[in-house]
């Protein structure tokens, strides 16, 4: 699951820290002209988006930050994924609303979609995510079962067998992006 290792890896990249503005500032220089080193200051972010392995045929996971972002993804397509040993559901500092990094995402997948149709790159699906195609799925009810949640958006005749299929809780999200996200949701590649 090549899709499911490139999306790993990007949200990794996402929620490093970076250097803060002030340490980018001009290097000062001794009376004999020594450098002296500016100290390197790092903004800490949260995590952009958490993969959390998860047996289908159960519940999804209920005890996350309303701002984080989840998506359960099946045991057998994370067995190959390299992810820390503990999931981090808390609040994503410096992060915005779950909705918009979920919007933003599916966005770009759609964008990708779209130029891969076309055979050729779209202006905003240049940076690489023809590579991250995954389908995903809208979880809105926190007591029933993923796999169940998921076949009732599944559209007839699409066959998900070979597709990352990624699951994210939308329950916690405002009424108002709940509404908006059922018109992005089910995203199938």
């Amino acid at each position: 699951m090549e899709a499911l290792s490139n999306l790993s890896a990007w949200l990794d990249k996402s929620s490093e820290a970076y250097p803060s503005p002030c340490s980018a500032k001009p290097q000062r220089r001794t009376f004999f002209g020594k450098p002296i080193p500016n100290p390197v200051e790092l903004v800490t972010v949260g995590r952009y988006a958490e993969i959390a392995p998860h047996d289908f045929s159960e519940p999804p996971i209920a005890d996350f930050h309303e701002h984080a972002l989840i998506f359960h993804v099946s045991l057998e397509q994370a067995a190959t994924l390299n992810l820390p040993p503990i999931m981090d559901t808390s609040q994503p500092v410096g992060m915005g609303r779950g909705f918009d990094r979920l919007s933003h995402m599916v966005g770009k997948m759609a964008d990708a979609k779209f130029g891969l149709a076309r055979r050729d790159p779209v202006w905003r699906g240049q940076d690489g995510w023809q590579d991250r195609q995954c389908a995903v799925f809208g979880l809105s009810d926190p007591n029933a079962r993923v796999a169940a949640q998921i076949a009732a958006q599944t559209p007839p005749g699409v066959d998900l067998v070979g597709v990352v299929v990624l699951a994210v809780p939308v329950w916690r999200f405002a009424a108002k992006e709940r509404a908006t996200i059922a018109h992005m949701l089910p995203f199938i590649p």
